[in-house]
């Protein structure tokens, strides 16, 4: 009767064992795997994106909002979550257009041996975030739609040397020749969707490429 008691107790704290080890350990476990590898996903998704439209805007297609709707429509299909909104979207990629002002370009202005933003456009949900090379400060610095840039060399406002950072130097001299054009894109995906309240914070995807 003794050794009967003592294996049913036995057993017993092997059940409470088990449950403790798999409710304390096993369950988080398997669901931080799954939350880490959904969000691989999306970011390799988010790459393609950001590389594709980076591409298209370094051979010149046209991201307008005004002509270049058709091709936004075109971004807007290999990634819904741009939501083409600037407010519901889920994502956003930014493109700009960096250009090295040296002597050659420009000899006397405010923006001497600087790297400039010559063009900007945003694309979704501009709230999410912002450039790391930093943002033109006011649409009034923009050409209505095109997001050119109206005065790159005088407006110090414009500033992008942020990539001169990001880029390695040449023996000893910035990344960027004179009047060297640089086309960066970068796309940031939140994943709210995978995330779990009291378990992981709230998640995103960032990616760079530059042209």
């Amino acid at each position: 009767m003794i050794r009967k008691r003592q294996s049913r107790q036995e057993q017993g704290s092997t059940i409470i064992e088990f449950v403790l080890t798999v409710s304390l350990v096993m369950v988080p476990l398997l669901l931080g795997t799954m939350v880490i590898g959904f969000n691989l996903i999306r970011a390799m998704q988010a790459n393609q994106v950001n590389r594709d439209a980076g591409h298209m805007f370094a051979r010149g297609v046209d991201f307008s909002t005004g002509t270049g709707a058709g091709n936004r429509a075109v971004l807007t299909s290999m990634a819904p979550r741009l939501a083409n909104s600037t407010t519901t979207g889920t994502g956003v990629v930014i493109l700009s257009s960096v250009q090295f002002v040296g002597p050659t370009t420009c000899t006397n202005c405010a923006n001497l041996n600087h790297a400039v933003f010559t063009r900007q456009l945003v694309i979704g949900n501009a709230a999410l975030r912002t450039s790391v090379l930093g943002k033109v400060p006011s649409a009034s610095m923009l050409q209505d739609g095109s997001g050119t840039v109206t005065d790159p060399y005088k407006d110090t406002a414009v500033r992008a040397d942020n990539i001169l950072n990001l880029l390695p130097s040449i023996n000893g001299n910035p990344p960027l020749a004179d009047g060297q054009v640089a086309y960066v894109s970068e796309t940031y995906f939140t994943s709210p969707d995978f995330d779990l309240q009291g378990f992981l914070k709230p998640s995103g995807t960032y990616v760079r490429a530059i042209f």
